[in-house]
C-alpha cells in the first residue's frame, strides 16, 4: 500500500506525540527511509528560512553587521540540510551500537529510519530561539523513545544506552581538548 501524504503525516505526528507503537511500524516498512531522509533534511532546511529571517532583521545593528546578512542566512540553506544528514548517520550508528550490545532488536537501516523521523521537532527551528530550544528538546525526547521502542528494549536498557551515547560525546570532547593544539582556533 503506497504512502500517502496523510498517512505520512500522521506517522510524523504519532512520533512527536511519543506513540509507542509507530517506532516499530517505521523501524519495519522498507519505505521510510527515503521520507526519514526528507525529514532530515528538512529539519536543516526550515531552521535555516529562520536565520535567515533573523539575519536580515540583526543586519542593522552595528554590533551584527560581520556576522550576520542575507549571505549568511543562504549559506546556511546549503550548510545546515548537510549538517543534519551527517549527524543523524553518525548520531544514529553511535547510539546503535550500544543498543545492540544490550541486546536491541532493530537492523541500522530499521534504526535509521526511525531515528529520521525523530528529527521531525527540529524544524521548529523555524521559529528563532524559542522554536530551535523546543524542537532539542523535544527531538532528544523522541530519540529516547526510539532507542527504548524501535530496539525493543527495557527503560533500564535504554537508560544505559543512552548515557554510553552522551559518554562517548564526553570522551570525545576530551580527548580533542588534549589532542588538538589550544591555538589551533586562535
Amino acid at each position: 500500500m503506497p504512502l500517502t501524504k496523510s498517512s505520512l503525516l500522521n506517522r510524523m505526528k504519532r512520533v512527536l506525540l511519543l506513540d509507542q507503537s509507530v517506532y516499530k511500524e517505521v523501524r519495519d516498512d522498507e519505505e521510510m527511509l527515503k521520507y526519514a531522509i526528507l525529514i532530515v533534511l528538512l529539519s536543516g532546511f526550515l531552521p535555516a528560512l529562520g536565520n535567515i529571517y533573523v539575519a536580515s532583521v540583526f543586519q542593522k545593528y552595528t554590533l551584527f553587521k560581520n556576522l550576520s546578512g542575507p549571505l549568511f542566512g543562504w549559506i546556511d540553506i546549503i550548510f545546515m540540510p548537510t549538517f543534519m544528514l551527517v549527524s543523524w548517520l553518525v548520531f544514529t550508528i553511535i547510539a546503535h551500537i550500544p543498543a545492540k550490545f544490550v541486546g536491541g532488536r532493530a537492523s541500522l537501516i530499521g534504526f535509521l529510519r526511525v531515528a529520521g523521523f525523530t528529527y521531525a521537532p527540529l524544524m521548529l527551528g523555524v521559529i528563532p530561539l524559542f522554536g530551535t530550544v523546543i524542537g532539542d528538546l523535544w527531538s532528544i525526547l523522541c530519540f529516547i523513545f526510539a532507542i527504548r521502542f524501535a530496539h525493543e528494549l527495557s527503560w533500564s536498557k535504554s537508560i544505559l544506552v543512552i548515557i554510553l551515547f552522551f559518554a562517548f560525546f564526553v570522551l570525545l570532547g576530551i580527548l580533542l581538548a588534549y589532542f588538538v593544539p589550544s591555538d589551533i582556533f586562535m
